[in-house]
């Protein structure tokens, strides 16, 4: 059903066929919402995954927003585990990853665990995620 490019990951030549499907979202019925979720949850199963397949799953979960609410509702705590899931396992390269999308926008920080900071995101522009970091408070 996808075409095969031989410079990209089966993965991502899967997710964009994917991101093809969900942009018919106002006429995707609840099979078809099933079939896509489906599909992209295998396509995120592996330990990691590339920024350029986490931006198409988050562009895809975007486009099913639009979908019609009484198609959606069932669907929508998969839409959710997808999106955690991105942020969960996102190779991330730096400190920090932005991935943003029409209806959706995402931010992935690196953090020690030993010693965590206290993090606030702000989104002021569609084009601009800020994510800050503050030294956690110590009593």
């Amino acid at each position: 059903m996808f075409q095969n490019i031989t410079t990209t990951s089966p993965s991502f030549t899967d997710a964009e066929g994917l991101l093809k499907l969900s942009a018919k979202a106002p006429s995707l019925n609840a099979t078809q919402v099933e079939q896509i979720l489906s599909q992209l949850e295998s396509l995120l199963f592996g330990p990691n995954i590339s920024l350029a397949l986490a931006n198409t799953s988050i562009n895809i979960v975007s486009n099913l927003l639009n979908v019609p609410v009484a198609v959606m509702t069932p669907f929508s705590k998969r839409a959710i585990g997808i999106v955690d899931t991105v942020g969960l396992k996102l190779v991330v390269s730096g400190t920090s990853q932005s991935i943003l999308s029409q209806s959706l926008a995402m931010a992935v920080k690196k953090v020690d665990g030993t010693n965590f900071q206290e993090t606030s995101f702000s989104l002021i522009e569609t084009s601009n995620v800020q994510i800050q970091s503050h030294p956690a408070w110590r009593d």
